[in-house]
């Protein structure tokens, strides 16, 4: 999958660690929704029963990649 400047933005958010929902003033926002799906499907986010996320070992080398 390609990281287009806004997904790679929303991926960053969620490079702190932890089980976090990435922005909360956004997350709830139909578009970044489907970012985060995005994500989720190419391997970059892991997402649990109730909707939090993380960052995997994937998403983190394709940030590190992109710097």
């Amino acid at each position: 999958m390609k990281l287009t400047t806004e997904r790679l933005w929303w991926l960053r958010r969620w490079e702190a660690g932890g089980w976090t929902i990435g922005d909360p003033m956004r997350a709830g926002i139909k578009k970044w929704g489907a970012h985060t799906a995005a994500l989720v499907k190419a391997g970059f986010l892991e997402g649990d029963d109730l909707g939090f996320h993380r960052i995997t070992e994937a998403g983190r080398a394709a940030l590190k990649e992109l710097e």
